[in-house]
């Protein structure tokens, strides 16, 4: 009897030392644990496309004149709230009076509000060159700078849709091109 008693005390310690521990609550938004799951964190490189609009003034046009493209954007979280960003934006407009192409290409900072959070407020400046042709001149590549403050929902630890206004400032030749720009898109934090 003593040898059937001693085999049931030692399975009930083997069943207790087997139990596993219940799983840590969780600790993020997700169920992946995903430290950065808004894509601003410190190494998170951010890629995305856009629909852009922007609304220079053009010479023979009304105040302001629509132009609509698609803009292409990298970006690469230098620290959790600064980043740098690049883009280039193909524009159509097809209510010019003349032949008009504006493709701008810059490069610039971000700053994110909320860093590690789904939702990501930033505010930055740009600057870079644009290629500008209206009517019968010739292709110049123009200087440009501009500000920008956006918002971004990042779910599911990678992918992202975002919003954001600009004003852009933009000569070419004696003509301004200034005016504020859109953009909604969609991308993926890496």
């Amino acid at each position: 009897m003593l040898p059937a008693r001693l085999l049931v005390v030692a399975s009930l310690c083997a069943a207790r030392l087997a139990h596993a521990d219940d799983p840590p609550p969780l600790a993020s938004w997700n169920q992946w644990e995903d430290s950065g799951a808004s894509g601003v964190a410190r190494g998170v490189l951010l890629l995305g496309t856009d629909v852009a609009f922007r609304l220079p003034s053009l010479p023979g046009t009304s105040p302001r004149t629509l132009f609509v493209g698609i803009q292409l954007e990298g970006g690469y979280m230098v620290t959790d709230g600064f980043g740098l960003r690049t883009e280039v934006t193909f524009q159509v407009h097809d209510g010019a009076t003349s032949d008009v192409r504006l493709i701008p290409a810059t490069i610039g900072g971000v700053l994110h509000a909320l860093p590690k959070s789904p939702i990501d407020l930033y505010l930055g400046a740009r600057g870079g060159l644009a290629l500008v042709h209206i009517g019968d001149g010739g292709d110049e590549l123009e200087p440009t700078v501009g500000v920008l403050g956006g918002i971004a929902f990042h779910y599911w630890g990678m992918f992202l849709v975002s919003a954001e206004v600009g004003y852009d400032v933009l000569r070419y030749g004696t003509q301004s091109l200034d005016g504020p720009c859109f953009a909604i898109g969609t991308g993926l934090a890496l």
